[in-house]
């Protein structure tokens, strides 16, 4: 139960969070050094050194002259194929998490550590939670798209207008990438804290659970969520430094994926037994039967 309890708060995780061609050059230079007492193309260079000579000259360096000439290209192209993976990843462990995200509620409430059931089992569910949290994503990534592109218009800027681009630069910092990071953030702590449970009881997908959490959840609970914010943000210190001290006395052992939370697994239920005990709370009902299951709290 335990590993298998373990597996499920991996894959819950999943959503939470050069080299240069040297070598090249090197061969190139080569074909220019001195051999037998004369450098290639100077009509001293014996046999085959003078044909390589002759052949890089008329067909490898217009066409090395072609490729530095589309050097821009090349990288913005380099740049736009890591983006389109590092998305590619980030939606995949969006998908995987959402998934874990239930299996690992599942298994705290009911006290065991099943994994093919609950897997299946809440597969509508965690499509639904999925969409929820790629459209967060892609807000956050608009956000830090406009703020990147006034920053660097700003520090352009300075050097010419110095008060234009200052200004440009306190807007995008202060007006736009801090509210918009501190707001995805809040979007984030609302959905793990109550969409995320609400789901789960009611077996509705988010954009039904969204109004209902507004009205009945939220709603009127401002300063206990407050208040509840600030016990997190402590919680999360403690667990950091007992993490610190068990990864220094197991040689890193926790850093080890999966194995880290095989060994971090007492701490990780804690911390989600906790929020759902403030969702059970706020909403004065228990998450399931008491008579099935118990939550570990």
């Amino acid at each position: 139960k335990w590993l298998g309890l373990a597996f499920c708060a991996f894959l819950a995780n999943c959503s939470k969070g050069g080299g240069g061609g040297g070598g090249g050059g090197n061969f190139l230079n080569s074909l220019d050094s001195p051999t037998g007492g004369s450098r290639p193309g100077s009509g001293s260079v014996a046999g085959g050194l003078g044909d390589l000579s002759s052949f890089y000259q008329d067909n490898l360096e217009p066409a090395l002259g072609i490729l530095l000439g589309l050097g821009g290209v090349v990288i913005a192209a380099i740049i736009l194929a890591i983006v389109a993976m590092a998305m590619v990843i980030r939606v995949l462990t969006l998908w995987i998490g959402s998934r874990g995200d239930f299996m690992f509620m599942d298994g705290i409430l009911h006290n065991r550590g099943n994994v093919i059931e609950p897997w299946g089992r809440f597969a509508g569910l965690a499509h639904s939670l999925f969409l929820t949290r790629v459209i967060v994503d892609l807000l956050m990534w608009l956000c830090l798209g406009l703020s990147g592109a006034l920053i660097a218009y700003g520090a352009v800027s300075m050097s010419t207008a110095p008060a234009q681009g200052g200004l440009i630069l306190i807007f995008a910092c202060f007006c736009l990438l801090v509210p918009g990071l501190i707001a995805v953030s809040m979007i984030h702590f609302i959905i793990n804290t109550f969409v995320l449970p609400a789901m789960y009881k009611s077996k509705t997908p988010a954009s039904q659970v969204w109004p209902m959490v507004k009205s009945e959840v939220i709603s009127g609970h401002w300063g206990d969520i407050f208040l509840y914010g600030l016990v997190r943000i402590g919680l999360h210190i403690g667990v950091g430094i007992a993490t610190i001290v068990i990864t220094v006395c197991t040689c890193c052992l926790p850093v080890i994926p999966y194995i880290g939370t095989v060994v971090l697994l007492p701490f990780i239920t804690f911390m989600r037994s906790h929020q759902l005990s403030f969702y059970e709370e706020l909403t004065g009902s228990p998450m399931v039967d008491t008579d099935t299951a118990t939550l570990l709290t």
